[in-house]
């Protein structure tokens, strides 16, 4: 509960703050760099992973805040296996996260609730599910299709 008041007050400081500076980012790249930071807390866990090149708009702090609170999750409650894919469409980039999970008791929740806002400033949007597995999708405007449609 301690590290999500500490992470939750350091992004609302950012939030308040920050000038907001959007632009093409690589979504592989970026979840590749935020993964990095949680190798010691997943690294007895069989990673897959399954990631294209996309690219969305979006202010490069925002978007590490996103990773970071859902990736934070994965790495405290998954049990053995996380699976991550990147993939496209024409209108959307979607990176599913799927893992499986341990019993553990809850968090406060406020880490989602902060990613779900900061996604929703730039037109995306998460959603969760709880069956077999834990599914959580991130879905952005994809700006790869944008700018290439832009540009003719």
């Amino acid at each position: 509960m301690e590290k999500d008041f500490y992470f939750v007050t350091n992004s609302l400081k950012k939030l308040s703050f920050q000038q907001k500076e959007e632009k093409r980012i690589n979504v592989k790249n970026k979840v590749l760099e935020v993964l990095s930071f949680f190798s010691q807390s997943i690294k007895d866990k069989k990673i897959t992973l399954s990631l294209n090149d996309a690219f969305i708009k979006i202010d490069e702090h925002d978007f590490e805040n996103i990773l970071f609170s859902i990736f934070e999750n994965i790495a405290k409650y998954s049990h053995k296996k996380i699976h991550i894919k990147i993939c496209m469409d024409r209108e959307y980039v979607y990176i599913f996260i799927r893992n499986d999970f341990k019993s553990v008791s809850k968090g406060s929740g406020i880490g989602l609730k902060l990613a779900e806002f900061l996604a929703s400033q730039y037109g995306g949007e998460i959603k969760t599910r709880v069956k077999k597995a834990f599914l959580t999708i991130i879905i952005f405007p994809n700006y790869s299709s944008r700018f290439i449609n832009e540009r003719l």
